[in-house]
């Protein structure tokens, strides 16, 4: 399939879906204004998702199926979960859903019925703009885990946040403000696993655009600094630095701990830059300093 069919595809995809609301909707006896009112949008903007010329979000149908009480499913893909036991989804056969602008969600069990857990993959894009714009740091009642399949990412919870590289896993209150962010260079995908206080589904999502500070570390998107097994920092919630906490105190070495840690990651890299009274430069790496250290 070519971009332009896959256009084509996505947009009788959004008419098909404005249609049953709309139908779920006059159905009802529910009028344009009282949905408006009840979706958090002005009669104009609501007026556009009927038309099928603005593309939905996530927050938009997850209300619209709360109001018409149907699932989702009902208003993407026109019929209900059928499916008790069990679901297969092959890898690329989610379905497609806006839930953050930028961000590629797809739904992974959309056929179960009853779900106490919504699982999603998600694309998050990798952009030297994500690295320094406000942050758009996201809300919904319950619990969520996530898990790196590809890539780095830093996660932002309230005042605190993780690097997270492939293999890791995050759990956390979904209800703080938290957001996600690529690193390194590369788009990150994982696997989110969003449970609702009372184990229906998903509730509803809301942002809260704050401003963040990114450092070099940040931009580098390192995996495993050697300082982070003795150093964390904490930021409040505009994201600047508020606090660092050192562990470990009692054990470091800074010979060991840094430099031999530094000499196995990166041998190479220039330690120091040594000038002597006429001025000549004589440059160390970080395993020449382990090398002479252990003289």
């Amino acid at each position: 399939m070519n971009d332009q069919e896959k256009l084509l595809n996505a947009e009788t995809k959004i008419k098909e879906v404005a249609e049953r609301i709309t139908r779920l909707r006059e159905d009802l006896g529910i009028t344009v204004a009282e949905m408006a009112a009840l979706t958090d949008y002005s009669v104009e903007e609501y007026q556009l998702y009927e038309a099928g010329e603005k593309d939905f979000s996530f927050t938009f149908i997850y209300k619209c199926a709360n109001a018409f009480h149907v699932e989702i499913s009902d208003l993407m893909e026109g019929s209900s979960p059928e499916l008790k036991g069990y679901t297969v989804t092959r890898k690329g056969e989610g379905v497609p859903i806006v839930r953050r602008e930028g961000f590629v969600y797809n739904r992974l069990a959309s056929k179960f019925k009853n779900k106490t857990v919504e699982p999603f993959h998600v694309v998050i894009p990798y952009s030297e703009e994500a690295l320094s714009r406000p942050l758009h740091m996201g809300s919904h009642a319950g619990q969520e885990m996530d898990i790196v399949i590809k890539g780095t990412l830093r996660h932002i919870i309230g005042s605190h946040s993780e690097i997270l590289h492939e293999g890791d896993c995050i759990y956390y209150d979904s209800s703080i403000p938290h957001d996600e962010v690529a690193l390194g260079g590369e788009d990150c995908e994982i696997y989110a696993f969003v449970m609702a206080p009372h184990g229906n589904g998903v509730s509803e999502y809301k942002e809260h655009v704050v401003e963040y500070h990114s450092t070099n570390v940040d931009k580098a998107g390192l995996m495993h600094p050697v300082a982070e097994k003795f150093v964390t920092c904490e930021t409040n919630e505009e994201g600047v630095l508020s606090g660092v906490h050192f562990h470990n105190q009692d054990k470091f070495n800074f010979a060991y701990d840094i430099v031999d840690a530094m000499a196995e990651k990166c041998p190479d890299k220039t330690a120091m830059i040594y000038v002597d009274r006429d001025h000549k430069e004589r440059r160390f790496t970080f395993k020449d300093i382990k090398r002479y250290s252990c003289q």
